[in-house]
């Protein structure tokens, strides 16, 4: 399933399942980018990707998919934070502490620096909302190897991105 604002998917998503060895139809993409989407909606843009490796991380744990989002959305603060508060750390470390305690995975595993870049790198390689997705299949393999797995599927969506020309894929705003 894709968001209908952006182009179909299908050529990252398989590529990037590819090099990982994961099953593309694990992945929803209407549904990671929903669940992202709320994330950055309610004022924390920065933690959408950590949002989506978090699910990702519940499922290959075993957890329900709806109650793992449901966890991960709960976590949500009640109001979208103003302005002033959105680049604030704390905020971050309270909507980690309270999904990872919910889905019963380590908050201190969750590379809540490391992800937002990562997943900027994948959205400039490809489509933005690719950023999500490719946190998501990250959040499948744990936090174990997640480095080198990050090369891995950027690797993968930058070459799905190529036309035969050579030319990569225009990006799409979120």
């Amino acid at each position: 399933m894709h968001h209908q604002d952006t182009p179909p998917l299908d050529p990252w998503v398989d590529a990037a399942c590819e090099a990982l060895g994961q099953n593309p139809h694990l992945t929803d993409t209407t549904e990671l980018l929903e669940l992202a989407g709320q994330v950055a909606t309610a004022g924390l843009r920065p933690m959408a990707p950590v949002s989506a490796y978090l699910w990702g991380w519940a499922l290959a744990e075993g957890r329900d998919r709806e109650l793992a989002r449901r966890v991960i959305l709960d976590a949500l603060p009640a109001e979208p934070l103003p302005e002033e508060s959105r680049e604030d750390p704390r905020c971050w470390q309270a909507f980690v502490a309270q999904s990872c305690g919910g889905l019963g995975l380590d908050p201190a595993e969750v590379p809540v620096d490391e992800l937002p870049h990562l997943a900027r790198a994948v959205a400039h390689a490809s489509v933005r909302p690719m950023a999500p997705v490719a946190a998501f299949l990250l959040g499948l393999g744990g936090p174990a190897g997640l480095s080198s797995r990050f090369d891995i599927v950027l690797a993968a969506v930058q070459s799905a991105s190529e036309e035969p020309t050579g030319n990569r894929q225009p990006q799409v705003a979120s």
